[in-house]
């Protein structure tokens, strides 16, 4: 009888692919969006450039956690993933 067939680990650097279907892309655009993102979020989205990642969480009116949600800073707007 054989055991389980296992493959050796792969590089660090290699690309891989992942389904991401249980997560929503949300796009917040126009001139006050980072402003209405700043009081949203936990994390200071006044302190991104354009290209710059954040990981933060979306609160309610009483402070509560709705959801976490990584950013992305895309120039005319910022590009969310949220669970």
């Amino acid at each position: 009888m054989r055991g389980p067939v296992t493959e050796p680990p792969l590089p660090p650097e290699t690309p891989m692919l992942a389904r991401l279907d249980h997560l929503a892309v949300l796009e917040v655009s126009g001139d006050d969006r980072t402003s209405w993102l700043q009081g949203q979020v936990t994390n200071d989205v006044l302190a991104f450039v354009d290209g710059g990642t954040m990981r933060a969480f979306h609160l309610d009116a009483q402070g509560r956690i709705l959801a976490e949600v990584e950013g992305v800073h895309a120039g005319a707007s910022w590009l969310l993933l949220v669970d």
